[in-house]
């Protein structure tokens, strides 16, 4: 039996397109968008306003998909859950959406965005200092090229910020 060499050719993955990949890539864009056409209504409504209005659509969003997929549920949470709730409520979802709204009203879409990547940071030494998980090699490792990402992403020489002048 003889086996052959010869290699094949690279054959395509087909990719099934559903729902939920269609509204994730609706739900980047949208984000994207926001980033950029924020900035104007921002400067003109204060960034309490702002995270109001974005908060109460985004909760609308989300019911309307729970709505839609049929994962609605009705039950009364219990006291550690609704602890739960108003903290991912308030220091985990309004306070920093109204610091990034704010951001958006004073800087560049562009350095705006960057702070972004300082959500797996922060979640990742959360992990370690409050939950006990392992701090673990790739970890690290991860978390650098993170910071450097950032750095990198933020550096300007003098010369470019002259033209800013």
């Amino acid at each position: 039996m003889e086996v052959s060499r010869k290699p094949r050719p690279y054959q395509f993955r087909q990719e099934v397109i559903t729902p939920v990949k269609v509204i994730g890539a609706m739900l980047v864009f949208s984000g994207v968008a926001f980033n950029l056409l924020a900035r104007p209504y921002l400067q003109i409504y204060s960034p309490l306003q702002a995270t109001a209005w974005f908060m109460a659509c985004g909760w609308l969003a989300m019911f309307t998909v729970t709505l839609a997929t049929g994962t609605l549920e009705f039950r009364m949470p219990s006291a550690d859950t609704w602890w739960v709730l108003l903290f991912i409520g308030t220091l985990g979802g309004a306070v920093p959406i109204f610091l990034f709204n704010w951001a958006l009203g004073h800087i560049e879409a562009t350095l705006v965005s960057v702070c972004l990547g300082l959500n797996p940071l922060t979640a990742a030494v959360l992990g370690v200092v409050v939950l006990s998980e392992p701090l673990t090699l790739s970890l690290v490792l991860g978390l650098l090229l993170v910071l450097a990402g950032i750095v990198i992403a933020n550096y300007r020489t003098k010369k470019v910020y002259e033209h800013f002048d």
